[in-house]
């Protein structure tokens, strides 16, 4: 690297340094029309070259130990076909407390990404929440999915990558898997009221382990062949299901059936919701 490219280097840290700084202080003042979340554009970024303060890029330097981080915006996308979109990446990075609404295809669309992080987000109101296409590695976690048409989380061509701590409300399909989704995680998640909570129709893929989530008013399908507990004895919950657990050790005493030709079961579906709702 020269000197030239260097202090370009340099330059741009400082100004994400300092946007970051400026968008706490705003935050801090309560200079936010929802909460603490500052209105922005929608976000598009085109390689590694793309993560700008102008997209929204308020930290980091996109390493693993340092992701760029897109946090704290509100995105109304209701005049554009996406939210947020990222394509053609290799750089770790971040979106965090954002909330994005409104877009006519979707929320937030990742293609061709590694190393990413979508948490704390809420996505709705679009065609898709958040899309990712031959994205591998994701992690998925503590998300906000509401009223997304056609699916909440669509995955395809996309694998190993960990999906937990998310609520999906009503809406499409919580979760669709698509042609070579294999390998995926998915634990601990919600799905309320949703048209199907999980739809796997990877034809090609499989080996998903799914477990410890709460499906409630909804099932789910698959065309693949999955695991659907945690390898040690514990499934999911689900509140259609209306058989016994004689022996009172909270996993019922008949396995359920998933919808599809793959004739694949939650073997040790549970008796009670793994969360409860609260009068909160």
């Amino acid at each position: 690297m020269n000197s030239r490219e260097e202090s370009a280097m340099l330059w741009r840290r400082a100004t994400m340094i300092l946007c970051g700084a400026v968008l706490l202080v705003l935050f801090a003042v309560g200079g936010s029309a929802e909460g603490d979340l500052l209105p922005h554009p929608p976000i598009e970024i085109i390689g590694n070259t793309g993560f700008t303060v102008e997209n929204g890029v308020v930290g980091g330097s996109g390493t693993n130990e340092d992701p760029y981080l897109i946090e704290g915006w509100s995105i109304d996308a209701a005049d554009s076909t996406f939210g947020v979109h990222v394509e053609g990446t290799t750089r770790a990075f971040v979106i965090e407390r954002c909330r994005v609404f409104g877009a006519s295809s979707t929320a937030i669309d990742l293609v061709d990404v590694k190393k990413a992080s979508i948490s704390g987000c809420e996505m709705g109101t679009s065609y898709f929440g958040l899309s990712a296409k031959n994205s591998d590695n994701l992690t998925i976690a503590d998300n906000s999915f509401f009223d997304n048409d056609y699916a909440a989380l669509f995955l395809i061509n996309s694998s190993n990558n960990d999906i937990h701590d998310n609520l999906f409300h009503s809406g499409g399909p919580g979760i669709l898997f698509y042609e070579k989704a294999m390998n995926n995680t998915v634990h601990d998640n919600v799905f309320d009221h949703c048209k199907i909570g999980i739809s796997i129709l990877s034809f090609a893929g499989g080996g998903s382990r799914i477990y410890y989530n709460d499906f409630l008013s909804c099932r789910a399908a698959s065309e693949a062949c999955n695991m659907w507990d945690d390898g040690r004895g514990t499934g999911n919950y689900w509140s259609e299901y209306g058989y016994k657990d004689a022996d009172g050790d909270e996993i019922g005493d008949t396995p359920y059936r998933i919808f599809g030709s793959g004739y694949e079961y939650d073997y040790h579906p549970v008796i009670n919701a793994f969360h409860p709702k609260t009068d909160e």
